[in-house]
């Protein structure tokens, strides 16, 4: 092991220290104070085990956020009587959502059969949609040609 020590110049020395096997231990030390075992030796404990159950007002609470029934930023929700909260309109994907904005986005959904007459088809837009190599000399009205570069 190399260590370097004050060389008393204000630099250092560094020196060379050998380490041997290690020896055998030494007397054990002198025990400390014992602890206390009895209750009334311990500190800062309530004055029966265990406390009795409490509560405490939320006005007791110094840091509690407001209660409110209403949707205000950074407040805790407060419950009707019959349970239910108020949520607004979402603000993004992760929000709680209101049934009511639910409901009303539920209804404007069209049936999964319905069908749009006025557009058209797939078939149609194949048949509109043409994929050539280079634009026709007599184009067809109404067709769009794709010209891939």
């Amino acid at each position: 092991m190399r260590m370097m020590v004050p060389n008393g110049k204000g630099g250092f020395e560094e020196i060379t220290v050998l380490r041997g096997e290690r020896g055998l231990p030494g007397e054990p030390g002198k025990p400390g104070p014992p602890g206390t075992t009895s209750w009334d030796g311990i500190t800062n404990k309530p004055n029966k085990f265990t406390p009795d159950s409490h509560k405490h007002s939320m006005a007791d609470i110094s840091d509690l956020p407001p209660v409110e029934y209403n949707n205000i930023g950074g407040s805790i929700v407060r419950r009707f009587n019959n349970g239910v909260i108020t949520v607004p309109d979402p603000v993004t994907g992760d929000s709680a959502t209101p049934r009511r904005y639910v409901d009303e986005a539920v209804g404007k959904k069209s049936d999964s059969d319905h069908t749009h007459s006025e557009y058209a088809s797939r078939d149609d837009l194949r048949a509109l949609i043409r994929l050539v190599d280079s634009a026709p000399a007599s184009p067809e009205d109404g067709v769009l040609y794709v010209i891939p570069e």
